[in-house]
């Protein structure tokens, strides 16, 4: 388990602990984005229909959008990725548990480039490519770089990593990392540059590793400061290094080729987010009184308890932004608008049916094309020629894909 606290440290527990300074959750409003918003909402969910290629253990890793308007799922519970068709129908089921050909033991990310389906499993470290009418194709990955995971494959079959940090490392001020090309049967990057990745999003979670922490009924990937997302086809690489800074920043986009060479670039002028107080006091109560619990007597009160956690974690004022992050086929952009604080007034038991996540879509010289609204329970996962895709949960937390349109 990724320790907390440096200095003080139990082992013999297994608790999660979720704090996102740029959590909180809740409407941005219409003014503050340009352009006319498009207000879109689910007109197609996957995971509720009767049969076992319908349930998912969970959506933890992302999916990809199939040239027929469908989607392709990995599910790591089942080693295996679904290709279902626009209209929500089990086109097939793709691999199985296993070292065989075309069998994985840990799905970690899945694209559909030209004709082809790739897989990435992080346990067996390979990458598997299924050619239509063709034999499976395996490509064993000769080397990782340290700190990083694989995010995708290129259709020159070179393998993109993205920076990734422990909690632990976090917690220790770690705040930068690679974005990386390199072949999968090479050891020296054809590209390679750093990112600033420290996020804050901060957690302890038993078995240690990534994981998501919980956020007001949603899920936040851990270390998503260093933002990268990779085109339907392969061909663009957008990343996005955002930083914590207190100054107003513009934010960079780039979009570079196969090869990591800057195809184009653009700024997006934005304020600093500053931390709500009552919110980051909220989240700290929480944490001492778990390490008040299963450390009983190590500090005096509650608030020295509070006090301590504080120092540990040396929280910055504001956080970075945006919350997320899609490129297109056509250089298309979409970028999450941030998210204030609410106030712990504010804080509910469940996500407001009213709250709305907004997103804006640039072309490739910054120019803002649309905005789109889409419900806060909804992460949005890929936008493919006006199909956009995300995942949520339902009523009773069963994970689900959905399709969203506009009203």
């Amino acid at each position: 388990m990724h320790r907390l606290l440096q200095s003080r440290r139990s082992t013999r527990y297994g608790l999660l602990l979720g704090f996102c300074l740029c959590s909180g959750s809740v409407t941005v409003s219409a003014q503050s984005v340009a352009g006319v918003v498009a207000r879109l909402e689910i007109d197609l969910r996957i995971g509720t229909q009767p049969g076992t290629a319908y349930e998912f253990g969970s959506l933890r890793y992302g999916f990809a959008l199939a040239p027929d308007g469908g989607v392709l799922v990995p599910d790591n519970e089942m080693a295996n990725v679904r290709h279902f068709d626009s209209t929500g129908r089990v086109v097939q089921v793709i691999g199985r548990r296993g070292n065989g050909p075309g069998e994985f033991q840990s799905v970690r990310s899945v694209g559909f480039w030209a004709d082809t389906i790739w897989v990435v499993d992080r346990v067996s470290r390979r990458v598997t490519l299924f050619p239509p009418k063709r034999n499976v194709i395996t490509l064993p990955v000769a080397g990782i770089p340290p700190k990083s995971t694989i995010v995708g494959v290129l259709p020159s079959r070179a393998l993109v990593f993205l920076p990734i940090l422990s909690a632990q490392q976090l917690l220790l001020q770690s705040r930068a990392g690679f974005l990386t090309i390199q072949g999968s049967t090479a050891t020296i990057p054809t590209f390679q540059r750093e990112l600033g990745v420290g996020s804050t999003v901060l957690a302890l979670e038993s078995g240690g590793g990534q994981g998501t922490v919980r956020r007001d009924r949603l899920e936040q990937a851990l270390s998503q400061d260093g933002l990268l997302a990779i085109s339907p086809n392969g061909k663009h690489v957008a990343v996005v290094d955002r930083r914590v800074q207190a100054a107003r920043t513009p934010l960079m986009v780039e979009i570079l080729d196969e090869r990591g060479i800057r195809a184009t670039s653009f700024t997006v002028d934005r304020e600093p987010v500053r931390v709500n107080p009552a919110f980051v006091s909220a989240q700290l109560d929480t944490i001492a009184n778990h390490i008040q619990k299963f450390r009983p007597g190590e500090f005096k009160s509650q608030s020295a308890a509070k006090a301590f956690v504080a120092g540990q974690l040396k929280l910055p004022g504001t956080y970075p932004e945006p919350g997320g992050l899609i490129v297109e086929d056509d250089q298309t952009v979409w970028i999450a608008e941030p998210l204030r604080d609410r106030t712990v007034a504010e804080l509910g038991p469940t996500t407001r049916t009213t709250d709305q996540m907004f997103w804006t879509a640039y072309d490739g010289s910054g120019k803002v094309k649309q905005v789109v609204s889409i419900p806060l329970s909804v992460t949005l996962v890929a936008v493919r020629a006006g199909n956009f895709w995300g995942s949520a949960v339902d009523a009773s937390g069963v994970p689900v894909v959905v399709r969203l349109r506009k009203r």
